[in-house]
C-alpha cells in the first residue's frame, strides 16, 4: 500500500514541475487608424510554433508558452505585418497590439464568369473601386 502511495505522490510531484514554466499570453488586435477590433489576425510566436487567430473582438490567447524571450509575429490580409519582442516570466495580459492598414497593390482586377467551356460574361474593377473593398478571402479554386 506504502508503495503505491509513494508511486502516486511521485506522479503527481512530476506533473506539478512539468506544469510549472507555462504561461499565456493575451491579448487584442485593434486598427491603428480607427481603434476597431480586427478579427481573424495570426498571432504566432515564431520560435515555438504557437499560435492563435483573434476572434471578433480582436482577442486572442496563446497558452502553454514556456518561459523565454520569443518574437511575436502578427499578420492579416490587407494590414502590414508587425513584430514585438515579448519575454515571458509569467502571465502575460492585456497586450495591445495596433495594425495598420493598408491597399492591395493591384491596378485592377477582372472577374469573368464561364459557364462550361464558353465564356459567359466579364468585367473589370478598378483601383479606385478595390480601395473601397476590403477582402476577407482572395483563395483561388481551380476546376
Amino acid at each position: 500500500m506504502k508503495r503505491y502511495l509513494f508511486i502516486l505522490i511521485f506522479i503527481l510531484y512530476t506533473s506539478l514541475m512539468f506544469a510549472q514554466g507555462k504561461f499565456s499570453v493575451e491579448g487584442q488586435v485593434l486598427n491603428s487608424s480607427d481603434s476597431s477590433a480586427i478579427e481573424m489576425v495570426a498571432i504566432v510566436i515564431k520560435e515555438l510554433n504557437i499560435w492563435s487567430v483573434s476572434d471578433q473582438k480582436g482577442f486572442f490567447i496563446l497558452k502553454n508558452v514556456p518561459a523565454g524571450s520569443y518574437i511575436l509575429q502578427v499578420t492579416s490580409l490587407g494590414y502590414e505585418p508587425v513584430e514585438r519582442a515579448i519575454k515571458l516570466t509569467d502571465n502575460l495580459k492585456g497586450i495591445i497590439i495596433y495594425l495598420n492598414q493598408i491597399t492591395l497593390a493591384i491596378d485592377e482586377v477582372i472577374v469573368v464568369a464561364k459557364e462550361g467551356k464558353k465564356m459567359g460574361t466579364g468585367s473589370t474593377i478598378q483601383q479606385t473601386a478595390l480601395q473601397h473593398v476590403q477582402p476577407t478571402d482572395l483563395s483561388l479554386e481551380h476546376s
